[in-house]
C-alpha cells in the first residue's frame, strides 16, 4: 500500500480533465438489467442460443459475459483506483471466461436475476465510494492499455453495457432472417 504522499503523487499523474456526467453513467448502468429483461424474458432458449456464426456470441453468452464483468472486473477496478490499492494495476480480464460458466447455468431467468442482483450490489458499492469530480482524474493501470482514469473506466463500463445491448438486439434480429422473406431488403443489418 502506498504511503499518503505516494498516493497523492499517483493521483496527480493524470492531466486529462474529466467532464464525465457520473449521474448519467449511473442511470445507464442502473437501467441495463431492465433492458436485458425486456429483451430476453420469455424468449425461447433456442433463440437465445443463436449466434451470428463462428466466433460470435449468442444472447446467453453476452449475458454470461456481463455477469462475469460484474463479478470480476468493473467494481474491483473502480476500488483499486479510488482506494489507491497497491501498484494500481488491474488484473487481466478473461474474455472467454463466461463459456465455462454457461456450461452449468443455462436458465435465462436465473441469469437475468443474477445479473440484476450483482449490478445492484455494484451500484451500491459505487455509491459508497463517494466519488467526487476530482477523483475522476485518478488513474489505474490496465494490463494492456496502461494508464486509464477513473472517468475513462466508468464511461467504458456504460459504453460496454450499451454496446452489448446493441449486439444482443442485432443477434436476436438475425434470428428472423429466414422468416422475413423479401423484407430482408429493408434490413442492412441482416444482409451482413
Amino acid at each position: 500500500m502506498p504511503t499518503k504522499s505516494q498516493a497523492e503523487e499517483v493521483k496527480k499523474k493524470s492531466t486529462i480533465p474529466s467532464d464525465l456526467d457520473l449521474p448519467q453513467v449511473i442511470r445507464i448502468l442502473d437501467r441495463t438489467p431492465r433492458v436485458l429483461n425486456a429483451l430476453m424474458k420469455g424468449i425461447p432458449l433456442e433463440i437465445l442460443n443463436q449466434n451470428e456464426g463462428e466466433n460470435t456470441w449468442s444472447s446467453m453468452e453476452i449475458l454470461a459475459h456481463l455477469i462475469q464483468g460484474e463479478r470480476e472486473d468493473w467494481i474491483r477496478r473502480v476500488g483499486i483506483i479510488v482506494n489507491q490499492i497497491g501498484d494500481l494495476k488491474f488484473e487481466p480480464f478473461d474474455l472467454g471466461g463466461h463459456k465455462s460458466y454457461l456450461e452449468h447455468h443455462t436458465i435465462p431467468e436465473q441469469l437475468l436475476n443474477e445479473f440484476e442482483a450483482l449490478r445492484r450490489k455494484n451500484l451500491w458499492a459505487l455509491y459508497n465510494f463517494n466519488i467526487e469530480q476530482e477523483n475522476l482524474t485518478w488513474i489505474g493501470i490496465h494490463p494492456k492499455l496502461g494508464e486509464v482514469t477513473l472517468s475513462q473506466l466508468l464511461a467504458t463500463w456504460a459504453c460496454h453495457d450499451l454496446s452489448h445491448i446493441s449486439q444482443m438486439s442485432r443477434v436476436l434480429a438475425k434470428g428472423y432472417t429466414q422468416q422475413i422473406g423479401p423484407w430482408i431488403e429493408n434490413f442492412e443489418l441482416l444482409k451482413k
